[in-house]
């Protein structure tokens, strides 16, 4: 009988996961998920009848939000200044 383990891929080394694998790894919902996906804001692909989700996508999206929080954050530590 051959091991789980022989076929478990390290998170870092995958380039797609399942909807349900990318609202884990968000903390999304699936929901949401499938609303970035139709905005646009998360890419996606579907094999067969498997649609999965970039995981290059999911870092450009948090990425941007950081980003954009750092900026919310020094604009408003400045305004109290």
């Amino acid at each position: 009988m051959k091991s789980k383990d022989r076929y478990f891929t390290p998170l870092g080394a995958r380039i797609s996961v399942s909807i349900e694998d990318a609202a884990t790894l968000t903390g999304l919902s699936r929901s949401r998920i499938y609303e970035l996906i139709d905005a646009g804001q998360v890419r996606s692909i579907h094999i067969g009848r498997r649609h999965l989700v970039l995981v290059s996508s999911l870092h450009e999206l948090l990425g941007e939000h950081s980003e954009s929080t750092h900026v919310d954050l020094a604009a408003n530590n400045s305004v109290d200044a």
